[in-house]
């Protein structure tokens, strides 16, 4: 009885005495890997266990302020993890640095550097008590040869032993010298290294206590997994092709940006399309009873429930493009890996990273809208071939040439087509002219206004081969009851006509071939408001006839005015 309670004072004792059976190491653990989610990231801090104890304790301190409490995980390999807790610490500056791998290098680095600068200092002394030597001997020699006394044997003997020792010394404070410049040097860029890290660090005020029993005797790891936010990724691509060719080349490029608060040195990293920020199911609809009161307000009062699940406060917001699920294989988000480790700091700077190259199939066409541009554009269709979703800002380039930057609306999953506008092509030319613009002259006795536009539109193909070109264009349509709008015809035509007013014509031109055609239509107004409409054109842009006040002039002959109707509407 007596042995076994001296046994267990001996343990508690041992436990008191900070013994290793519950002992306690503080780490920091190597940011071995990081996943990247469009507004987060899941942290992976690996630290290995090099005791042979059983039982253990790791406090993971330096951990980001950008933290999220509530995500923090601990596994292990060869270990059992037996507890998770996190433990606020008050801060104090400068003590979060002490364990840094980079701030131990730079202090050994310091202590070499004085240790060098006291041994040079210890060579130069060393030397100037050769040099005295070596002008006492002089001193002695000029005395023995004045006494005609001198023992020469004994005098080229120490002045020998001087120049050697002298020589030595001079040699010992050239290399000394040259090692303090590599001490140096190496300080200042582990200065640099250092102050690059810990300026953009902030670090949190938690740090997480992970609690473990060995289960291997083989070498055995924690591994704390933990959130972080203010961290992002973007896609964004080149697309390269020839404005002849069907084989375009697209690169993707990601750029990775974050602020956690935690750099992230030589980590593997892998980018993830999943949005742990949305939720995982759609909600339930229930029963959407409406009265009088629903008229008035699209909002519920406060305390009164909505009785859906994660119903929108706003019933007019729009739905997020970007919330979009991206499916690719038998995987409903796309995950990749990068194939080196990165280091990116916390400084929200732009981290490019190039994910891979594919060869995309697609059909060139051009379209011209020449209400609104009088350049003809080049469009390509394009099959999505790659390994990923395309979404975000692609930049064209065609023939070797920037042509601009394109912000896709909507993400193309794998297989899906896609329509990317590749600019102007000059090779072609487009115009449209106001061939008419008049009043008819039935409708200036009764009360209504008929005003008809006729439009000519021209297009030349100046390409080496036979094009066709879908030109668009576009009639009124009345929103008033008391305006008329009529369709009157073209002289070509149309391929398609609906209800919006919207004219598509395509067009098959040869290498230097023109094309010519019109198309017309009419606006029906009440008098009045035609009158209105003029008087108020006129005051702002007065009529050609108007200028002639000079007295004396010549008669002009009347000018028929055209009336340009997409531009009175659009400015009135």
């Amino acid at each position: 009885m007596r042995k076994m309670i001296f046994r267990i004072v001996i343990t508690f004792s041992a436990i008191a005495a900070g013994g290793s059976i519950f002992a306690l190491q503080k780490v920091t653990g190597k940011v071995d890997a990081v996943t990247i989610y469009t507004d987060r990231a899941l942290v992976k801090r690996t630290v290995a266990i090099d005791t042979a104890e059983k039982n253990g304790t790791l406090r993971f301190t330096g951990l980001p302020q950008s933290l999220m409490t509530d995500s923090v995980r601990a596994n292990g390999k060869g270990v059992n993890i037996t507890g998770v807790a996190l433990r606020y610490v008050e801060k104090v500056a400068g003590d979060e640095w002490a364990e840094h791998p980079l701030k131990k290098k730079l202090i050994k680095t310091e202590a070499q550097i004085r240790a060098e600068s006291d041994a040079l200092t210890n060579y130069r002394e060393q030397l100037r008590v050769v040099d005295t030597m070596m002008r006492l001997t002089t001193n002695q020699s000029d005395r023995e040869a004045r006494a005609n006394a001198l023992n020469v044997d004994s005098w080229q003997k120490a002045l020998a032993f001087l120049e050697e020792k002298r020589s030595g010394y001079q040699e010992k404070i050239r290399q000394s010298d040259e090692k303090l410049d590599k001490l140096r040097k190496a300080q200042s860029r582990l200065s640099i290294q250092f102050n690059a890290e810990t300026q953009v660090a902030k670090l949190s005020a938690t740090e997480v206590e992970v609690s473990y029993v060995r289960t291997a005797e083989s070498v055995a790891k924690v591994e704390l997994e933990y959130l972080v936010n203010n961290v992002s990724w973007a896609s964004v691509y080149d697309l390269r092709g020839s404005a002849e060719g069907s084989e375009f080349q697209l690169v993707s490029h990601a750029i990775i940006k974050q602020n956690t608060g935690e750099n992230w040195p030589d980590a593997v990293v892998t980018l993830s399309t999943a949005r742990p920020a949305t939720s995982v199911s759609p909600g339930i609809l229930q029963p959407w009873r409406v009265d009088a009161s629903s008229l008035f307000s699209n909002r519920m009062n406060k305390g009164e429930s909505t009785g859906r699940a994660n119903a929108r406060d706003d019933a007019l917001e729009p739905v997020s493009e970007s919330s979009a699920v991206a499916e690719s294989g038998d995987s409903t988000t796309v995950s990749i890996t990068l194939p080196g480790r990165e280091n990116i700091l916390s400084d929200n700077s732009d981290h490019r990273v190039t994910l891979n190259t594919a060869s995309l199939k697609a059909s060139l066409a051009h379209v011209a809208v020449p209400s609104l541009s009088n350049f003809v554009y080049l469009k390509a269709r394009i099959k999505n071939s790659s390994p990923a979703p395309v979404q975000g800002t692609m930049n064209a380039f065609l023939d070797g040439n920037f042509v601009g930057a394109v912000t896709l609306k909507n993400s193309a999953a794998v297989g899906e087509e896609f329509d990317v506008f590749l600019g102007a092509d000059q090779r072609m030319q487009l115009k449209r002219t106001l061939k008419r613009g008049d009043i008819e002259k039935s409708g200036l006795f009764g009360g209504k206004i008929d005003v008809v536009n006729q439009w000519e539109i021209e297009v030349a193909n100046f390409t080496k081969r036979t094009k066709e070109i879908s030109v668009y264009d576009q009639y009124p349509i009345p929103a008033d009851p008391n305006i008329a709008t009529k369709y009157i015809g073209a002289s070509r035509a149309e391929t398609s006509k609906d209800a919006n007013g919207i004219l598509v014509w395509k067009v098959e031109l040869k290498s230097g071939e023109k094309a010519k055609f019109d198309f017309s239509y009419s606006l029906t107004f009440p008098k009045e408001t035609w009158e209105n409409l003029a008087r108020s054109i006129e005051a702002k842009e007065p009529h050609p006839e108007a200028q002639y006040y000079q007295k004396n002039a010549p008669a002009a002959a009347p000018q028929q005015r055209q009336y340009n109707l997409e531009k009175m509407m659009r400015k009135h």
